[in-house]
């Protein structure tokens, strides 16, 4: 949940047995994360701006807690800027969204580029708004 790998031999073991990428973060619970954070928020406040607001701070601490992961920064800049840009009433689709993340994750380092996390998770987050959209 947190990205932690202190525990060397239980890392070790788990990627010995092929089970490390049930440990690994992904899109996926980040999505279940800010999903579940939302459902319970709507409950509490009835307006949507302090629930969206509370739902990007929650999710910038855990993207300090799990160290700046690659695919954790992917998942949550592409929430937290959805929110963003539908606050401010602009019409950027996922793919755009997508598009900015990855651009501005090589601008502050090119060498991201050639690192298979960033590859795989743009290319399945690509993949997925693509089937999303068609």
């Amino acid at each position: 949940v947190f990205a932690d790998k202190s525990d060397l031999d239980f890392y070790e073991e788990t990627i010995d047995l092929g089970l490390s990428h049930l440990m690994s973060i992904s899109g996926m619970h980040i999505s279940l994360l800010t999903t579940f954070l939302f459902w319970v928020l709507r409950k509490i406040f009835y307006f949507e701006k302090p629930v969206n607001i509370i739902v990007c701070i929650i999710s910038l601490i855990y993207l300090v807690i799990v160290n700046f992961e690659l695919t954790v920064v992917r998942a949550i800049l592409m929430v937290v800027l959805s929110i963003f840009f539908k606050e401010k009433k602009l019409l950027f689709t996922k793919l755009d969204i997508l598009s900015m993340i990855g651009i501005f994750l090589l601008l502050i380092n090119p060498k991201t580029l050639f690192l298979l996390s960033f590859q795989l998770s743009f290319m399945i987050s690509f993949t997925i708004q693509k089937q999303t959209y068609n």
